[in-house]
Formats: structure tokens, C-alpha cells, sequence
């Protein structure tokens, strides 16, 4: 959320539904983007990384505003204190709780995923997400040539409600193997985050394959697998490129074209663990390079 003249904005208000009202109707979408303004404002072109710490001491915020920028107007994002108020910035919505140390999370059946990661089963998704790539390279379709990148204050929207500490990809839809061998752990001690996930099914597949794991495969799988890594060293996927030494068999390759996020669903084998699908890109998720509008200022990634 864009906050350009701090002391000229309107206070913000929340109105929390009851949790009856809650259980029954789902968070509002309007709560899940609440939090990411929260979480990610940009103050005069500065994006800051906030918390609900409680300053240590009292904080002028009109000060920490103008600190945001140096004598020429240079970002200094490290200047922000996260946990500061005032009736310029959005409130964090009521409706999720930081967990506590320990605290058994609730089972996937018991949450609410967040539209993002919600899995489809007709339809162009939310969003756009090869897992070949990183969270930069996650684009909403605007529906004409040019796609928009997806601002950090989406991504650091919630992945659930309640907050959950862990989540546990077990299994890839429709996968042959009776146990996929690379399950994906997500962590965030203080409430997993889109961004969270999206981090770790990219980084889960962006190891190496054994020897061990490639003696697995049948011959025809083999030359599939081969094939998705030449196309994959030899295309420019959205601007990025692989080095001449970076000629390994990947796990991303084993999924050959499947490699558009199609979002998640609850395991129905049980254990409390996710089931991730995946997609082949569509004729509209082609394409070489994003729109990118100009860039903000944004504070140094936390994880």
C-alpha cells in the first residue's frame, strides 16, 4: 500500500466479524490484502518491513518517516521501526494471532487457505507461479501483453487462517510414484506467509538429482527428464539464464512441462499434509518477460 504524505491520510478501521461469522462465511479477501499492507507499507515510495513488535522505547513517528529518505532523497528502509502507529498506516486485521512457542497448528481441514494458493479446478488461476523460478517472477495476467508483477504486499499476505507454524507438502497430484520422494517442509515460527511457501516448493525443486533417484526412472521417463532440462538450460525463462556449468539433472526437470503452481488442497490419505498441483503453462503463460513498472525501495529480505 502506497502511503505518500503520511500525516495527510485518513485513520484506518477494521470491523471484526465474530467467529461464528467467521467459521461460516471464510475471512473476507478484503482481510487477507489488509494484512499485506500491514505488513509491507510503502511510505513515500519506501517499502518497510513491519512487525507487531512493541518499540522499545517511544517513537516519534513522524520522524521514522522522514528518516525513510537521506539528504538526496536516497531509500534507507533499515530506518523503519517495525511495531510504530499511527493513523496514517493500516492496522494489522484482528482476525490472525501470532502463534505461541510450541503451539500446535491447526490441521489443513481446519483452515482457511488464502486465494492465492487455493487450487482450481476450472479456470485461469490468481496468479501465475513456475516453480522454476523465484518469487520475483510471480505475475498476475492483466489480460492484454503486458503481465504485472505481484507486490510484496501480496505475498506476504497470510497462507492460512488460522496461522499455521508448519506446512507439509507430501504429495504432487496425480504424480506415478506411490511415495513422492521430495516432500516440501514450509516453517515461519510466526505464521507461514504466501511468500514462505512460494519460497520453498522453488527451493524444493531446485536441487539436484542423485544418481540414486535417476537409476529410478524408466528409460522413456529418462529421456523426458533429459529433454525438460535442455529446453530449460537453453530458454530464457523471464529474463533468467543458466550457466554452461549448471548442466545437472534438477528435480524440476523430473516434472517435465508441469511447472505452473496450481495451487493446494488438503491431503485426503490424512497425516495433516498438503497435496500440491501443478500445470503445464497455458498459450497466455508463454511468454519472455514481464511488465515491469517502476521499481520501489524495498527493505532486505527478513528469511
Amino acid at each position: 500500500m502506497l502511503l505518500p504524505s503520511p500525516l495527510s491520510r485518513p485513520q484506518f478501521s477494521v470491523q471484526q466479524s465474530a467467529p461464528s461469522q467467521v467459521a461460516r462465511d471464510g475471512i473476507p479477501l478484503s482481510a487477507w490484502r489488509e494484512y499485506g499492507y500491514w505488513a509491507r507499507p510503502v511510505i513515500g515510495g519506501v517499502e518497510v518491513r513491519n512487525s507487531d513488535s512493541t518499540p522499545l522505547s517511544h517513537v516519534d513517528a513522524n520522524e521514522v518517516f522522514r528518516s525513510l529518505r537521506g539528504g538526496r532523497g536516497s531509500p534507507h528502509p533499515e530506518n523503519w521501526v517495525p511495531g510504530i502507529s499511527h493513523p496514517s498506516l493500516p492496522p494489522k486485521p484482528p482476525y490472525w494471532r501470532t502463534p505461541e512457542t510450541n503451539e500446535v497448528s491447526p490441521a489443513p481441514w481446519e483452515c482457511q487457505l488464502n486465494p492465492f494458493s487455493e487450487h482450481t479446478r476450472a479456470g485461469l488461476p490468481i496468479l501465475y507461479f513456475d516453480v522454476r523460478l523465484g518469487e520475483e517472477s510471480i505475475i498476475f495476467e492483466t489480460g492484454d501483453v503486458r503481465h504485472m508483477p505481484v507486490p510484496n504486499s501480496n505475498l506476504y499476505q497470510p497462507a492460512t487462517y488460522p496461522f499455521v507454524t508448519e506446512m507439509l507438502i507430501s504429495a504432487v497430484a496425480d504424480d506415478p510414484f506411490p511415495v513422492f520422494p521430495w516432500p516440501v517442509l514450509v516453517r515461519n515460527p510466526r505464521g507461514v506467509l504466501c511468500v514462505d511457501v512460494f519460497r520453498a516448493i522453488h527451493k524444493n525443486f531446485q536441487a539436484y538429482l542423485t544418481k540414486d533417484e535417476v537409476s529410478k526412472f524408466s528409460t522413456f521417463k529418462l529421456r523426458m527428464v533429459e529433454e525438460a532440462c535442455s529446453q530449460r538450460r537453453e530458454g530464457r525463462l523471464m529474463g533468467r539464464e543458466w550457466s554452461d556449468d549448471e548442466d545437472g539433472l534438477r528435480r524440476v526437470d523430473y516434472l517435465v512441462d508441469r511447472v505452473m503452481f496450481r495451487g493446494l488442497e488438503p491431503s485426503k490419505i490424512g497425516g495433516g499434509s498438503w497435496v500440491l498441483h501443478l500445470g503445464p503453462p497455458g498459450p497466455e503463460e508463454k511468454f519472455d518477460a514481464p511488465y515491469i513498472p517502476p521499481p520501489l525501495e524495498r527493505c532486505p529480505t527478513p528469511f
